[in-house]
């Protein structure tokens, strides 16, 4: 996936911040419709669809960054209240993924 790319090893981005960008890039460009174009971006959904395939449709990656756990005018998308209850990481990514693969498919 994104944070699989070369670019992305050699840029000394957190695991973390790597994912916190290509969700919040993901979920853009899926609502403007340009990820079925692009050949490297639909094969970035198909592995998010086999992702959360293989985890019984959640995704349970743990991860932490200020975008996934808070809320402002600019930066962070926080759906959950907080994260210290793991189930809410999993609720909150899981909620993300489906909705990039729902507005993929739409």
């Amino acid at each position: 996936m994104y944070y699989r790319s070369r670019e992305n090893r050699k840029s000394g981005l957190s695991f973390h911040q790597i994912w916190m960008m290509w969700f919040h890039r993901t979920e853009y460009l899926v609502r403007l419709g340009v990820m079925r174009s692009i050949p490297e971006l639909k094969r970035q959904v198909d592995r998010l669809e086999s992702l959360l395939e293989a985890e019984d449709g959640r995704f349970t990656r743990k991860l932490n960054h200020p975008y996934f756990t808070r809320w402002g005018g600019y930066t962070g998308l926080s759906l959950e209240p907080d994260w210290r209850n793991s189930k809410r990481r999993v609720y909150d990514l899981t909620f993300r993924s489906i909705l990039i693969l729902h507005n993929y498919e739409s």
